[in-house]
């Protein structure tokens, strides 16, 4: 597991930084078992930092580069930063790992559609609600950073989805590391 100091200045900086992420997780690192959170997130959420302050064609040609593994990658570290702001209590993970869906592409692909990504927003607005706040706000914001069919899913479900996490597939678990979200499918 490597950290990156690569500064991000560029769409081509940030999939660089998410292509050799996956391509490493697919050569067998097992990203699911690190800890939460891992170095792993720490470059994801480099990215996701460098997204949240870019021009809005910057963020258009990287959501337009995701696809397959890197999308894949970035349901899975949403996933995890709504563990970690469940554990802290936290909106901080929430919103970052609700920025890593507005990243998604908005035309689904051969490998990633919105069926890949609907169940963690369950997790995020369970989160949200643990940490004392209202998913609503969280949800908007992310939504503000989105393709347009991205962002109408995602304020729909924050305004009219089923917003247990039973009936998105997981289960709240208590481990020795805290809380967190079991896929049950």
């Amino acid at each position: 597991m490597e950290h990156t100091d690569r500064t991000i200045g560029s769409p081509r900086d940030a999939i660089g930084i998410l292509e050799a992420t996956a391509n490493r997780i697919n050569q067998g690192d097992a990203y699911v078992l690190e800890a939460i959170p891992s170095i792993t997130d720490e470059s994801i959420s480099a990215v996701a930092d460098w997204y949240r302050t870019a021009l809005d064609e910057d963020r258009l040609a990287l959501s337009h580069r995701i696809a397959g593994d890197v999308g894949s990658l970035l349901v899975a570290f949403s996933e995890r930063m709504a563990v970690q702001a469940a554990r802290a209590r936290s909106v901080e993970p929430v919103r970052t790992g609700l920025l890593a869906i507005a990243m998604l592409p908005d035309k689904p692909t051969e490998t990633l559609d919105h069926r890949d990504w609907i169940p963690v927003l369950a997790l995020h607005y369970n989160s949200s609600r643990l940490a004392g706040a209202d998913p609503l706000p969280l949800f908007d914001e992310a939504a503000s950073f989105a393709g347009p069919s991205v962002a109408g899913t995602m304020r729909a479900y924050a305004r009219t989805g089923e917003h247990s996490v039973e009936a998105m597939g997981y289960v709240e678990e208590t481990t020795s590391s805290g809380l967190t979200y079991r896929r049950t499918w």
